[in-house]
């Protein structure tokens, strides 16, 4: 029993893990579309630093966003992000020995009177970085982090420059404000023509060697990062948004406007090709049998799904495939039968993208072996747990475990446990029915 007890409390573990990473729903569904023309329009937005001093960073920090840009007007240098004798983030032409592309980002250091003392940038120019080709309406995601010694400059993950220079300690104290979109020395100039999504302002250094990040990937969490100064995601219409850290409200200049991803207009969407409106479930069909159920809210080149298997959550098989609807903004509805399942079965999508990439969903788990007939409540508990589902006039017994599988206490009648001397935490609650059968749940003390 305790060995079957283990390996649920394993199994659930991955559960939790795997579902927290793996869980797509509630992405965004706005980005921020500056302009289509923005040499004449002026369009941009700006945090007040006499509101929140908290932007002054000087050794550590990184300054991220997701971009995607239409045009750029020859001899001119539109802003991504910039505060006024401090530092700028901004598009530059193509170095003669460029590779092709559109044009190139850089990030400079500056001092009180505008002129650049120190520079990072993704053309190739500077010995040792890296020219990494960049093109007009296309997705990127672009970072700048600075540790105690280096600044590095990011280009969808991959470290193309990087200094040790200490004029990028940002420790020059100013009121001026944090702009997006444009620059402020006296009017506003230099406005970008492009979309936005994601723009994160951190006092640490989030990045310091290359890492994994694509349009694919989940959009930053609005909470539990103290390190996380000012966050735009864009979800809503408007420059509102809280964190962990702050809460803080933006200005804009011109008049940005906030357009839906499925009018955007734009090649790639963010932040998954696939936006699940319904993760991956598993439950019972007929007799010995499971169906998964799973929907989707939008599809790009989606070819289909793989259906995989496990017992163990480790080594998985193919058992089927269902078709994708390609391309879709409509939400779409998808069930597969699995009529010779295992007595432990996990479960999990493979989406294939025309072009061959790949990306697994969630992962859903149903046990032929244990059919789980209880439930816990309430659930987080302070003072006395109670077992609804146990069946009348059969014994029952339980037994409590910690988050370690420690056992914690015993309870001969379940119906009703106190729980009040527990120390607060995750706890597991073994239910032993009186055909010796037994279910594992779940519950938080608080």
């Amino acid at each position: 029993m305790r060995a079957y007890f283990n390996f649920l409390l394993l199994f659930l573990a991955m559960t939790i893990s795997l579902q927290s990473y793996g869980q797509i729903t509630g992405n965004n569904v706005k980005v921020l579309n500056l302009t289509n023309n923005a040499y004449t329009s002026g369009a941009s937005f700006f945090v007040k630093y006499n509101s929140h001093p908290q932007i002054e960073v000087d050794t550590f920090y990184t300054f991220e966003c997701w971009m995607y840009v239409d045009t750029r007007a020859s001899g001119d240098y539109p802003i991504i992000m910039d505060r006024r004798a401090v530092f700028s983030l901004f598009l530059i032409a193509l170095d003669s020995s460029s590779s092709g592309g559109d044009y190139r980002i850089r990030f400079v250091a500056r001092d009180n009177s505008d002129n650049i003392i120190a520079s990072v940038r993704s053309s190739g120019k500077n010995a040792g970085s890296t020219d990494y080709q960049t093109d007009f309406h296309k997705w990127y995601h672009v970072a700048v982090s600075r540790d105690a010694t280096t600044t590095r400059l990011f280009i969808n993950g991959t470290l193309v420059d990087e200094s040790t220079d200490t004029n990028f300690i940002l420790s020059t104290s100013v009121t001026e404000y944090l702009n997006y979109g444009a620059r402020y020395w006296g009017s506003y100039e230099r406005f970008i023509d492009a979309a936005f999504d994601e723009f994160r302002y951190s006092d640490i250094a989030r990045y310091t060697s290359s890492f994994s990040i694509s349009v694919y990937s989940a959009p930053h969490d609005t909470t539990g990062d103290p390190h996380t100064i000012l966050l735009f995601n864009f979800d809503n219409s408007d420059f509102t948004n809280t964190t962990s850290a702050n809460s803080y409200t933006a200005l804009y200049h011109g008049t940005p406007g906030f357009i839906d991803w499925d009018d955007a207009g734009l090649d790639e969407y963010l932040p998954l090709p696939i936006k699940y409106i319904e993760p991956l479930s598993a439950k019972e069909y007929e007799e010995d049998k499971v169906i998964l159920n799973w929907a989707t809210a939008t599809e790009e080149n989606n070819d289909g799904f793989k259906i995989e298997r496990s017992e163990n959550g480790i080594e998985w098989q193919n058992i089927g495939f269902v078709k994708g609807a390609g391309n879709s903004i409509l939400t779409q509805y998808y069930s597969f039968v699995d009529s010779h399942p295992n007595a432990e079965n996990y479960y999990r999508l493979k989406q294939l993208d025309y072009d061959g990439k790949f990306y697994y969903s969630n992962q859903a788990y149903y046990s032929l072996k244990e059919k789980k007939s209880c439930t816990v409540y309430p659930n987080p508990c302070s003072d006395f747990l109670q077992i609804k589902g146990l069946l009348p006039h059969r014994k029952t017994s339980a037994i409590i475990y910690n988050a370690q599988g420690q056992f914690v206490k015993a309870s001969p009648s379940p119906a009703q446990i106190d729980i009040q001397e527990l120390p607060k935490g995750v706890y597991f609650i073994e239910i032993i029915h009186f055909n010796s059968k037994s279910e594992v749940l779940r519950f938080i003390k608080n």
